[in-house]
């Protein structure tokens, strides 16, 4: 089969809901017969380097190698459009080769986005679609089997479609940002090369095939992974093409041994403290104040206390994982892990005025699953008998002393299993929809 393609389609879709809301998300996704052959050693395929290259040389694959470059050098030539005996030839072949890997790069990474939002999207609405229902089932009576069941299979919509596109992302580094990184290597590379001697065919390929290099996922994922947040100076990706060596087929980079040059690093960034008690692993790319303000940010921390690890932020932590997690206790001890923190940067924040955490804003949403959520919490705010009924029309603000008063009473305090400090006591998650007393029974 080699040389025809293979394609796999496959869809996941959610589940509709009682409130006659649906939420769904379709992915497509191609794979050559390439990527077959690697997994189930199909399509004919008999290279397999998976264990090493071979130890001695094939004069066959030799061959058919050479011919192979030839033509991408004639194809890249054509497109340069210089004169065979310029000076600058082959430097116009590989300026030709840079810029079509360039537009093959640009291509991977708008799919890489565009599957990225998908997912976040289908994963968003699934969550929001799981907090007003389990709201409502909470709230309404609705029998313990039914409550055990229908948040686990928002989950399994969320997490299948993880399992069909996760795949394809860098978990780290949302496609925009390493983008940005590939694209200040490629530029990086391209004015090195530019300064160097490209004057014969394989220095003209070798000068491409680095550029190439520079996208491929296993060198963006092993630079993001090993310099954490990356500087953005445009060497992070960057390979062996160093200034003035690109047509002597030297390999130098930056603090080469041969040229005698001390190898630079980074410095360490500096973790802030406390950082450690609310992530898992509390790493350097993940411990800086920046990290920690953006994903404070995510989580509704006020803007007082955002750069800094207060009782606010860690609460914030806590409602966030008893949100996501109410019935998987190993995964709400009040660090968030590196998968956390990646669902975290596609939240929005919440508004200034409205929900003030991300329970609040996945459930009471500005739609009629959302608005039903609000009048279900706030017949069960008044069975609690609790101080002053109020409004059964009451806006989540009009709720908010109701709220405080239930939570501090001590017939519901004791079975709160998010501790909230004093400024947040008005605040509703989701510990406290389930122990708001249903239709027919008493606080």
């Amino acid at each position: 089969m080699p040389g025809s393609a293979c394609t796999l389609s496959l869809s996941v879709f959610g589940w509709g809901n009682d409130l006659g809301g649906k939420v769904g998300v379709a992915v497509k996704f191609p794979m050559t017969c390439a990527m077959l052959a690697l997994a189930l050693g199909g399509c004919g395929y008999s290279v397999d380097k998976r264990h090493g290259i071979d130890p001695a040389l094939d004069p066959v694959a030799i061959e058919t190698a050479v011919q192979a470059r030839a033509r991408i050098l004639t194809a890249f030539a054509a497109d340069a459009r210089v004169p065979e005996g310029d000076p600058s030839y082959w430097h116009g072949v590989a300026e030709a080769g840079f810029n079509h890997v360039q537009d093959e790069c640009r291509v991977y990474f708008q799919q890489l986005h565009s599957l990225s939002r998908g997912r976040e999207r289908a994963r968003a609405g699934f969550g929001a679609a799981s907090a007003a229902t389990t709201a409502i089932l909470a709230l309404t009576g609705a029998s313990p089997l039914t409550e055990v069941l229908v948040p686990p299979a928002f989950s399994v919509g969320a997490a299948a479609t993880d399992v069909v596109i996760g795949s394809y992302l860098y978990r780290a580094y949302s496609p925009a940002a390493a983008w940005i990184v590939v694209r200040r290597s490629l530029a990086a590379h391209r004015r090195a090369v530019s300064a160097g001697r490209v004057d014969s065919a394989p220095a003209a390929y070798r000068a491409i095939q680095e550029h190439l290099d520079i996208c491929l996922p296993v060198s963006i994922e092993g630079a993001l992974a090993g310099r954490g947040a990356p500087p953005g100076d445009g060497s992070e990706l960057g390979t062996s093409t160093g200034r003035g060596n690109a047509g002597a087929g030297k390999t130098s980079g930056r603090g080469d041994a041969g040229r005698g040059e001390p190898r630079r690093t980074d410095p360490a960034p500096t973790l802030v403290a406390g950082v450690e008690e609310i992530l898992a692993p509390a790493i350097a790319s993940r411990g800086t104040k920046e990290f920690l303000v953006q994903l404070q940010e995510k989580l509704c921390v006020p803007l007082a206390e955002r750069g800094v690890v207060g009782v606010t932020t860690k609460a914030m932590v806590e409602i966030f994982e008893d949100w996501k997690y109410p019935r998987i206790p190993r995964e709400r001890d009040g660090k968030l892990t590196d998968r956390d923190t990646v669902a975290l940067r596609e939240e929005g924040g919440c508004p200034d005025n409205g929900p003030r955490n991300l329970y609040e804003k996945a459930a009471f949403t500005a739609d009629r699953d959302g608005a039903n959520a609000l009048s279900e919490l706030v017949k069960a705010l008044n069975r609690t008998k609790v101080g002053e009924d109020i409004d059964p029309g009451a806006s989540l603000e009009a709720s908010r002393k109701k709220i405080a008063a239930v939570r501090a009473n001590p017939a519901f305090a004791g079975r709160l299993s998010v501790r909230l400090p004093g400024a947040m006591a008005e605040q509703v998650t989701r510990d406290l929809v389930s122990v708001l007393p249903r239709p027919g029974a008493g606080p």
